[in-house]
């Protein structure tokens, strides 16, 4: 019995052996990395980013997350990598909650640590509206690294749905303008902030999806954002979408309240509920309340006379 006892304290102790616990955490590049990982690669990344955004690299067993400063520059410091890893992915979060494109990278088989980057990570981008009504002014939002140029691409994407094309159809012949070409690709350029916004085309009633890229130094690529979609309805597609109804609820809302209006001054009923109401209720209750004040008053009175002797 002793003999199995220690065969299996001996077998615990070279499974933990073989294993490394890591937890490490800075404070001033509020770096946390959490991973249960084998012995082995420690890889040290970095590269730019939006400025104050979260980003976190993810891989099996490995996880890291840190903020870049207001220039948008990030590290990861000596991140573990597990043996089961075979890529690491990062992304950013900005200040506004928006998540950008994951950048996926494979990692070197032949090599157990190392540095990865400069990586330029996606922007993050949001739309004012999902739904644009023809030759409005709706725009795109984003971030991305601070002062750089910043390219918005969108292309169209029609809607298989029948009733849209039909819409879209009517909407050519009523309002020529909808067959507007397109518009080439927007360029801006964001702010110390890496803030950027740039008005979307709405002249052409049809789906869009869009996207943007920012520019390190103005020449090199970052990743592409998220891809997002939005409708360009015409005006009488939206007339029928959302302006008719409110015009119908507003009718129903309106015939509800003649007809009461109507068979109430036919039966009277309301009026008779209202009349019982008052006899059984609320008269009973004034008078309660008028014999209560006129206690206290008596008392006050009385307490006030018997204080002046």
């Amino acid at each position: 019995m002793r003999q199995v006892i220690y065969f299996f304290i001996i077998t615990i102790c070279l499974y933990v052996s073989q294993v490394t616990i890591c937890l490490a955490k800075e404070t001033a590049g509020s770096t946390i990395i959490k991973a249960n990982i084998k012995s082995g690669s420690v890889f040290r990344i970095f590269g730019y980013t939006s400025p104050n955004s979260l980003v976190q690299a993810i891989g099996i067993r490995t996880f890291a997350q840190v903020t870049s400063d207001r220039t948008g520059y990030f590290l990861i410091d000596n991140l573990p990598i597990s043996i089961e890893a075979k890529e690491i992915c990062l992304t950013t979060i900005d200040s506004e909650r928006r998540v950008g494109f994951p950048l996926c990278m494979p990692l070197p088989e032949d090599q157990t640590s190392g540095e990865i980057g400069p990586l330029l990570l996606s922007p993050t981008v949001s739309l004012t509206s999902g739904n644009f009504i023809q030759n409005k002014n709706e725009q795109i939002l984003g971030m991305t690294l601070p002062n750089v140029k910043v390219t918005i691409s969108y292309f169209n994407s029609p809607s298989t749905l029948i009733t849209h094309q039909i819409f879209y159809e009517a909407a050519k012949i009523l309002f020529p303008s909808v067959q507007a070409s397109d518009l080439p690709v927007i360029t801006v350029t964001s702010d110390r902030r890496g803030i950027f916004t740039a008005k979307l085309p709405s002249e052409k009633a049809t789906n869009y999806r869009t996207f943007a890229k920012g520019y390190y130094n103005n020449e090199i690529p970052t990743l592409k954002s998220q891809t997002l979609s939005f409708l360009v309805a015409s005006a009488i597609e939206y007339w029928f979408k959302y302006t008719l109804p409110i015009i119908v609820l507003f009718l129903i809302i309106l015939i509800l309240i003649i007809y009461f209006i109507y068979k109430e001054a036919k039966t009277k009923t309301l009026q008779k509920k209202l009349e019982d109401f008052s006899e059984t209720t609320l008269k009973p209750f004034e008078v309660k309340e008028l014999l209560h004040l006129r206690r206290l008053w008596y008392n006050l009175r009385n307490w006030w006379k018997s204080h002046q002797i």
